[in-house]
């Protein structure tokens, strides 16, 4: 398993290879070991992530809750909090509960502490787990409103 899900990586190996023949864009210009690894790890960016002051995370965060009722109804946003709430509820359910919680909190920590200029296109993770819980949330209302009597 280990080696089918390091399979993609070996698309890098490209990047070097690519660069020798000098593109005309050749963005990080991978050509040396030291210049690959600089570019694959995206050390170009690393003074824009985490190193943000407080007032700059509580405005990420205020955007992506004004960004909210653009992607959802505030009824989905309910019926997101039940489905969660059911997803930790069933035991043979938690494994998925912890990866949504974590995938929900991990996009948002992310998010909120990058300085780039279009970070709301990074929300959509956190998105998309919503949508999931969502759709289990409507589903669990469904499934009490319609059970045999």
């Amino acid at each position: 398993t280990l080696g089918l899900g390091a399979l993609p990586l070996l698309t890098y190996l490209y990047l070097p290879l690519r660069a020798r023949t000098h593109p005309a864009y050749n963005w990080g210009d991978p050509e040396t070991l030291s210049a690959f690894y600089y570019h694959v790890t995206g050390r170009l960016f690393a003074p824009l992530m985490f190193h943000q002051k407080p007032e700059f995370v509580l405005d990420r965060l205020a955007a992506w809750s004004r960004n909210l009722p653009m992607e959802f109804s505030w009824l989905l946003v309910t019926a997101a909090a039940v489905g969660l709430a059911l997803f930790w509820r069933q035991r043979a359910d938690r494994p998925l509960a912890l990866l949504l919680t974590w995938m929900f909190v991990a996009d948002l920590g992310f998010v909120v502490n990058y300085a780039i200029y279009n970070g709301y296109i990074y929300f959509i993770p956190s998105y998309i787990v919503m949508g999931v819980c969502a759709g289990r949330g409507l589903l669990g209302l469904w499934a009490t409103d319609h059970a045999p009597r």
